[in-house]
């Protein structure tokens, strides 16, 4: 016997679809607030800001936020003056996952600096609401620098430990730094990097219940020069340790494989 679904059971169905993927928006968008990443760039030319907004962003499984920058390269301008390009920007934000028990911000970018040495800040939203007790942490990261003009390049960390990349929570507070031995330069037509994993034994306590967490990268790059950089930053609950490493590892690899 054929069995036919009415209009009615359609619309039904329907509404309950739309009903779920709107709670699970609803739980992705929980703790998180515009814009979800930032870029500042400044020099003596001026300064200017372009910002990543909620809605240019997609959810990944209804908890996951993916934002990429497609239509590419952004210019940062202050009145006529370039002050700094981006060539390319990613962000992932899962602000807690129940199952793995984790919470997490992947940030990665490519600028270039403009006619004069430029100053960057790059944040990203901050994940609050959190409410993580007794919380572990692990935070990884690469970072390039490459000469664009033929007269060597540096680039100079401008966290409060003279790092390039900070991992932060509860508001100001720092929990880790990456990339602190310094400014890094390379010569005429060269390019450098590096890549750092702290602690590289596991996660480790934050040592406070986390509330918030945020990534920031804050750097002076030469002028005409070019940099990049990638961070993935995990809080975890202690009791799901081992399925949130699994979760980061996996990340961190395919990131690498990119």
């Amino acid at each position: 016997m054929n069995t036919f679904e009415t209009p009615v059971s359609r619309i039904k169905a329907v509404a309950a679809f739309v009903a779920i993927m709107s709670a699970a928006t609803s739980s992705a968008l929980a703790g998180l607030g515009d814009p979800i990443v930032s870029f500042w760039a400044g020099n003596s030319e001026g300064a200017g800001t372009f910002d990543v907004q909620l809605s240019d962003a997609q959810f990944n499984n209804g908890e996951i936020i993916v934002w990429n920058l497609i239509d590419g390269p952004i210019q940062i301008m202050d009145g006529g003056n370039v002050i700094a390009t981006i060539t390319s920007g990613q962000l992932t934000l899962q602000a807690f996952n129940e199952t793995l028990g984790q919470s997490l911000i992947a940030l990665s970018f490519n600028v270039e600096a403009g006619a004069v040495d430029t100053d960057f800040l790059i944040s990203s939203s901050l994940i609050d609401a959190l409410d993580i007790p007794g919380a572990l942490g692990r935070v990884t990261g690469t970072y390039s620098v490459t000469d664009g003009n033929t007269n060597g390049a540096t680039l100079t960390g401008l966290q409060a430990g003279g790092g390039l990349y900070s991992a932060r929570y509860n508001g100001a507070n720092t929990f880790n730094e990456l990339f602190t031995d310094g400014a890094y330069s390379v010569g005429v037509s060269e390019s450098a990097g590096g890549v750092q994993d702290i602690p590289n034994t596991g996660f480790v306590p934050i040592g406070a219940d986390i509330n918030d967490m945020s990534s920031q990268w804050n750097f002076r790059l030469t002028a005409g020069d070019l940099a990049g950089g990638t961070s993935n930053y995990i809080i975890i609950i202690p009791a799901p340790a081992g399925l949130a490493l699994l979760g980061f590892s996996g990340l961190f690899a395919a990131r690498r494989r990119r």
